[in-house]
């Protein structure tokens, strides 16, 4: 990931995995999953306020993470 370590190994093992699955995405699958990605943002920017930053970054951590354990399981 960087030289200056700032994230651990397991981290590192993480975004190593996730870049992977981006790679093996259909261009189907990927615009899809821009438009959920944008969806999420847009509602931050221009929502009513009940919808944070911090909890629209982990939902989207989340829906990588679910996306690579979907390419695991079609192994």
């Amino acid at each position: 990931m960087s030289k200056g370590k700032i994230a651990g190994e397991e981290a590192e093992n993480l975004y190593d995995d996730i870049l992977k699955t981006i790679n093996h995405l259909s261009e189907k699958e990927a615009k899809s999953f821009l438009k959920l990605i944008y969806a999420k943002l847009d509602i931050v920017k221009y929502g009513n306020g009940k919808y944070s930053s911090k909890e629209c970054v982990n939902e989207l951590f989340e829906k990588f993470e679910d996306l690579n354990e979907l390419r695991k399981k079609k192994k």
